[in-house]
């Protein structure tokens, strides 16, 4: 990952190292040359001051520290190498040069390190497992949806049982063996244990701890191609979890509602859940969508109940008839299952919805893959009023990133809001002007900003007495 910000931030790289390389003929006795070396070398230190104002300010964990006193050490040693005067200016200009592969360096000396404490707090993990024999682990995964699908399965599980769920995106090894370590207790009954991965391998390794019984995999799609390489080894990596299920003979949940879920064979016992498919074991039909949210009616093999729920988007309810189908399979009864989706509300930043007087904005800000972009830009012109797209496009797509921008711009164009801000100047924004130029939408009403709170401001001054509805669509992290 940090090799391909510095393929990404090149320029910015390069200037810097330019500026570190001036200095050198500060060695001259040519006074205008030294001078000229001063002036740069206080540029550089200028344009590398960390920022004032960022959307996460840094949190300074163990693994920083680490870091960066592993960092210094290394450096210290090379200024130490014969210090002689030209050796110590040398020396400072070469190390700003390379700085953003110290990290690199670093990271190699710390990982055999890390792996010892790592290994240890997942053997510790496992442990406490075989300790509590009675707890039903149920894995979830998908390229998106984990997050909104764990804390529907909460909500609807508690009312039964004692449920505990890994918090926030504590979805790695080593993020769920510190759950289980800090947060497990011998009266939990249920584990939802969110699977999230990078990289090929990552689903199984979770597996492998946790040894799940019942899992359910929401959806797969084009996310983090940048590591995983092609879509493939995405739904490889997904299908993980049904094999690791199949290996400890239990059952997994399956989104039909998802072609690649649906075409992909698995031998483990899996029940089929979705609103489209046919032959499906759980099923959502007769869906009616307001501005208040939405309702359906859900069918299984011992009949059906209609549900109501303040949630918008079609792939929401994807998600709450894939919770209830599993809390129909544990037992919980119809009545408490229709009164707690009614009161389930959206995960944070994803398709949240929050409503003042005229204003609606949609915070879909998490949201980061191509399939939920499109489905958030459809919910957001299905409201009453004027439409407004605030978006910097889509990260993480690998060498397709440019087209999957541009097809984002091309369907945002298709459904003809009044006004499209754009986030920042990267390649990704660019992207999608360029995806709404293709499909003639009025360049007037396309807009760069530096920050979402600048595009809702301006949002609301062009459009002061009108009903407005705001999609906030992705949020990019500092490093973009």
């Amino acid at each position: 990952m940090h090799l391909h910000w510095c393929k990404s931030n090149l320029k910015k790289i390069s200037l810097r190292a330019l500026f570190a390389i001036i200095p050198l003929i500060g060695l001259s006795n040519n006074l205008l040359l030294q001078i000229i070396a001063l002036i740069a070398l206080a540029f550089s230190i200028i344009i590398n001051l960390p920022k004032r104002h960022t959307k996460i300010p840094l949190k300074i964990t163990g693994r920083i520290l680490h870091l960066f006193f592993v960092e210094t050490g290394l450096i210290a040693l090379v200024l130490l190498i014969q210090p002689k005067l030209c050796c110590m200016i040398i020396r400072p200009c070469i190390l700003t040069i390379v700085s953003p592969l110290w990290c690199l360096v670093a990271n190699f000396f710390l990982i055999p390190v890390e792996e010892i404490g790592r290994r240890y707090y997942i053997n510790s993990a496992k442990r406490i497992l075989k300790g509590q024999d009675k707890l039903l682990v149920i894995g979830i995964t998908g390229s998106y949806g984990k997050t909104s699908m764990k804390t529907y399965l909460y909500e609807l599980l508690s009312r039964k049982y004692e449920v505990l769920k890994t918090p926030e995106n504590y979805n790695t090894p080593l993020g769920i063996a510190r759950t289980i370590k800090t947060k497990l207790k011998p009266t939990h009954e249920i584990f939802l244990c969110e699977m999230g991965a990078m990289y090929r391998g990552e689903i199984a390794e979770c597996c492998k701890l946790v040894q799940p019984k019942l899992g359910i995999i929401t959806a797969i799609g084009p996310q983090h191609l940048q590591t995983f390489g092609s879509l493939d080894n995405i739904i490889a990596t997904k299908f993980e979890l049904a094999d690791a299920i199949q290996e400890n003979d239990g059952v997994i949940f399956l989104n039909f509602n998802n072609d690649y879920i649906a075409k992909h064979p698995t031998k483990a016992q899996s029940f089929k859940y979705g609103t489209k498919a046919k032959k499906l074991n759980y099923k959502a039909a007769k869906l009616k969508t307001t501005e208040s949210g939405q309702s359906f009616e859900f069918t299984d093999k011992d009949g059906s109940f209609t549900c109501e729920t303040t949630l918008l988007g079609e792939h929401n309810i994807e998600n709450l008839t894939g919770a209830i189908a599993v809390a129909r399979y544990l037992d919980i009864p119809e009545k408490d299952i229709q009164f707690t989706v009614k009161r389930i509300k959206a995960a944070p930043h994803r398709l949240e919805l929050k409503s003042h007087d005229n204003l609606n904005i949609i915070d879909d800000s998490y949201n980061s893959n191509p399939i939920s972009a499109s489905l958030a830009v459809d919910i957001l012109c299905k409201f009453a009023g004027k439409h407004v797209v605030v978006t910097p496009g889509l990260i993480e797509l690998g060498d397709d990133e440019e087209r999957y921008n541009q097809e984002l711009g091309e369907h945002i164009a298709e459904q003809e809001p009044d006004y499209v801000y754009l986030v920042g100047k990267a390649s990704q924004a660019a992207a999608v002007e360029a995806g709404l130029i293709t499909k003639k939408f009025q360049a007037s009403n396309i807009q760069f900003v530096n920050s979402p709170q600048e595009a809702v401001s301006y949002a609301k001054a062009r459009y002061p007495s009108e009903k407005l509805n705001i999609l906030l669509l992705n949020d990019l992290p500092d490093n973009y």
